[in-house]
């Protein structure tokens, strides 16, 4: 859930701790339709909420698992069967079945890439078991590659759950917002005289805004043109001439400075050997 949906969220159950507590106070808002409206959307917005927060989690496992599958059916079925294919003599006439995938497959890749040496090491399947793969080795890599195919799907399934849940709870707030609107006008004609219920009542409508503070910049950063000047002087100052020598050597600023500057794009420096 995002802060600014937190935020809405929060306000919509302090209206209901309000209507709550001024219950003797207000009768007849705290027992309205308006007021039961808000309480069912509240309802439903706290299964949202729980369903996104599940749902998320449940997707970062799944990825999880996933990945820890997906290493299972590369390093303990793949690699065993097509180093084996390739060390046997006579090799055998599908060796080029037996290709570890290459660079970065993907699942669907991965599963086809098993599913195709399995198919390959059938007819084999004595040569491989003699070499020290267990009997049920084709079996075996074949369940490897649908549990890692389900895997997938159900991360699939958590993350189109999580998006449901996302909208859901978006359009709740929204629907809620809107009944805090009618409750508004009935609180503000019943009090209109009493300062601090409408004072009350707007800090507890009042939705809290997140406030995004710029990092502080470090203390090198603060004064640009004086660590210039500094490390000019510096540099100027480091490197000795040599006897009779009418040239100075080579500038060579401090990297701070370097940085500081590139990064303000003030100026370009190439810095010599």
């Amino acid at each position: 859930m995002r802060t600014k949906e937190a935020n809405q969220l929060e306000a919509l159950r302090n209206v209901q701790a309000f209507l709550d507590e001024q219950r003797n106070h207000l009768p007849t808002i705290a027992t309205s339709g308006a007021r039961r409206q808000l309480d069912d959307a509240l309802a439903r917005l706290a299964q949202h909420a729980d369903d996104q927060t599940s749902s998320a989690a449940w997707s970062r496992n799944c990825t999880k698992r996933y990945h820890a599958l997906r290493r299972r059916l590369f390093r303990s079925h793949i690699i065993p069967i097509a180093l084996i294919a390739r060390t046997t003599r006579p090799p055998l006439s599908e060796l080029a079945q037996f290709h570890i995938p290459r660079g970065k497959p993907t699942a669907q890749q991965l599963a086809a890439a098993a599913h195709a040496m399995a198919e390959a090491a059938a007819p084999h399947a004595d040569t491989f078991i003699a070499a020290g793969m267990p009997e049920d080795f084709i079996d075996q890599m074949e369940r490897a590659s649908e549990a890692m195919m389900a895997e997938l799907e159900a991360r699939a399934q958590e993350r189109a759950r999580h998006r449901i849940a996302t909208e859901a709870l978006r359009a709740g707030i929204n629907s809620a917002r809107r009944i805090v609107m009618v409750l508004d006008a009935f609180v503000r004609s019943a009090c209109e005289l009493e300062v601090e219920m409408i004072a009350g009542w707007e800090s507890a409508t009042h939705v809290r805004r997140s406030v995004h503070r710029p990092q502080a910049l470090p203390a090198d950063s603060r004064e640009p043109l004086q660590l210039v000047v500094a490390g000019v002087a510096e540099a100027r100052e480091a490197p000795v001439r040599e006897h009779g020598s009418t040239e100075h050597p080579p500038l060579a600023l401090p990297r701070r400075v370097i940085a500081l500057l590139a990064v303000r794009g003030r100026a370009r420096f190439a810095v010599g050997a």
